[in-house]
């Protein structure tokens, strides 16, 4: 009898975990896709603004544009 009593609540415990992980990876799944939403806009505007650009660093000579 006592093993079943105790086979239940370990059950009931699993259920509970199992319901705060499924809920703990709803909210970070959102989080991620709020991240990979901006990333992706930033990624667009860049894209956009995209002009030339004047080159940087030491120049000789023959490397003179």
């Amino acid at each position: 009898m006592r093993a079943f009593v105790t086979l239940r609540q370990y059950a009931l415990g699993y259920a509970d975990l199992n319901r705060k992980l499924e809920d703990f990876m709803l909210s970070s799944n959102m989080q991620f896709s709020e991240i990979y939403q901006a990333l992706t806009e930033l990624a667009a505007k860049k894209q956009i603004e995209e002009k030339p650009r004047k080159r940087i660093g030491f120049r000789t000579s023959s490397s003179v544009d």
